[in-house]
C-alpha cells in the first residue's frame, strides 16, 4: 500500500513559489504517520487488526494533490504560459530524488535479505529490477511478482505522476461542467470497484492496476475541483484547528475491516465525504500559535517518510530485534528511526539535489 507526493512548502525553491495550504501540510503528515504504523501495526495488536483503514490515506493524498496542484499550476498551464514538457520537467526535480532514494534503500534491503538467506541469484533480481524502480515504472512480473516490490509504497506515487501529466494534458479541456463529468464518471468507477474489491485497497498488485487508476482519477480531479470552488462564493467558510481534524483523521483511517459490501461503503463514504469535509475545513484554518511549527514539520516529514519508510522499517527491524524488546518499544523506535533517517534524507540530499536542478534546468519551467 502506498502514498503520494503533495508537496510541503518547498525549501528548494524561493520563498514566492511556495504555494501551501499549512493546515493541509500538517494533515499529510499525519496521514504519513498513520500509513507508517500500519504497515507494523502486528506489534500494536497481535491480530493485526489496528488502523486497518489506512490505505485509504492513499486517496486522501491523491485529493490533496489535486487541491495543490490546481493552485500552484493550473492558470499558468491554461495560459499557456507553462508548457507540458516544463510541468513535467517541474514535477520530475520536485518528485524523482526521494524516489531514487527509496529505490537505493529497497534494492539495500532486498540484497541483504539475499545475503542473509544465501540466494544470491536474488541479488542479481534486485539489479535487474532497480532500473525501473529508480524511473517509477513497473518492475516486469518475470522478475519479482509485485510490480513496485523494491519499495511497495511507490506505486502510488506512479499513479500520482499519472495524474498530474493527465491534469497538465488535459486542463484546457476540463473547464465547467467538463471537470464534473470527470469527477462523476471516476465515482461512479469507485463504487464498482469498491464493491468489487470489498474496499478500495487495491491497486498495487498485479491484476489489479486498474484500481490504481480508478483512484487517482476520482481523489485527483476532485481535488481539482475543490480548488476551483474555493475560488467561488460556494465555498463554505466554516473552519476547524489542526489538533481536532488530525483526530478525525485519525479516526477515519482506526476502524477494523468490516464484512464485504460494508467495507466498501465505509471507504466510498471516506474518500467521497469525510475527506473532502476535511480539506475544506483545513484550508479555512489560518494557521496561526503554537501548531504553526508542528504542522510545517509534518509537512516537511511526510513525502520522504512514506517514501523511504518501507525499507527503513525493514532494516532497522533486522538490528532491533536482536535485543527482545517490548512490542510497545519495537514499534516506537523502528518507527522513530524511519522518521529521523527520512528527515536526513530530505535536508541533506533532497532539498540540495533539487535546489541544484532547480538552477539548472528551473528556469526552463
Amino acid at each position: 500500500m502506498g502514498h503520494t507526493a503533495l508537496e510541503a512548502p518547498d525549501p528548494a525553491l524561493p520563498p514566492p513559489h511556495r504555494n501551501h495550504l499549512l493546515a493541509l501540510d500538517g494533515l499529510r503528515g499525519v496521514a504519513a504517520l498513520a500509513v507508517v504504523v500500519y504497515h507494523r501495526r502486528w506489534w500494536i495488536a497481535d491480530d493485526s487488526d489496528f488502523i486497518q483503514h489506512a490505505y485509504l490515506a492513499v486517496d486522501f493524498f491523491f485529493m490533496l494533490s489535486g487541491l495543490v496542484v490546481a493552485l500552484a499550476y493550473e492558470q499558468r498551464l491554461i495560459e499557456r504560459r507553462l508548457s507540458l514538457r516544463s510541468f513535467a520537467l517541474l514535477r520530475v526535480i520536485r518528485l524523482y530524488p526521494m524516489i531514487l532514494i527509496g529505490a537505493v534503500l529497497g534494492a539495500a534491503w532486498l540484497c541483504l535479505q539475499a545475503l542473509t538467506h544465501h540466494v544470491p541469484g536474488d541479488i542479481l533480481r534486485t539489479a535487474a529490477a532497480f532500473p525501473f524502480a529508480a524511473l517509477l515504472v513497473p518492475i516486469p512480473p518475470a522478475l519479482f511478482p509485485l510490480p513496485f516490490a523494491l519499495n511497495e509504497p511507490s506505486w502510488s506515487l506512479f499513479f500520482e505522476v499519472v495524474a498530474n501529466l493527465a491534469f497538465a494534458a488535459c486542463v484546457p479541456w476540463l473547464r465547467g461542467r467538463a471537470l464534473g463529468v470527470v469527477v462523476l464518471l471516476f465515482g461512479i468507477a469507485m463504487i464498482a470497484t469498491s464493491l468489487g474489491f470489498d474496499g478500495l485497497n487495491a491497486g498495487w498488485k498485479w491484476g489489479e492496476l486498474h484500481a490504481g487508476f480508478v483512484r487517482v482519477g476520482f481523489a485527483f480531479f476532485a481535488g481539482v475541483g475543490l480548488y476551483r470552488l474555493r475560488k467561488t462564493k460556494h465555498w463554505p467558510a466554516l473552519a476547524l484547528p489542526f489538533p481536532l481534524l488530525s483526530v478525525v483523521l485519525i479516526a477515519a483511517l482506526l476502524p477494523s475491516l468490516l464484512p464485504g459490501a460494508a467495507n466498501a461503503a465505509y471507504d466510498l463514504a471516506m474518500t467521497m465525504l469525510v475527506f473532502p469535509a476535511i480539506i475544506v475545513l483545513a484550508s479555512n484554518d489560518r494557521a496561526a500559535g503554537r501548531w504553526n511549527g508542528v504542522m510545517r514539520v509534518s509537512g516537511e516529514l511526510s513525502y520522504p517518510l512514506y517514501i523511504t519508510h518501507f525499507p527503513l522499517l525493514a532494516l532497522s527491524e533486522a538490528l532491533l530485534w536482536r535485543l527482545h524488546l517490548p512490542n510497545a518499544a519495537m514499534l516506537a523506535l523502528s518507527v522513530g528511526i524511519a522518521m529521523v533517517a527520512a528527515l536526513v534524507f530530505a535536508r541533506a540530499f533532497d532539498v540540495p539535489v533539487r535546489k541544484w536542478l532547480n538552477r539548472k534546468f528551473g528556469r526552463r519551467g
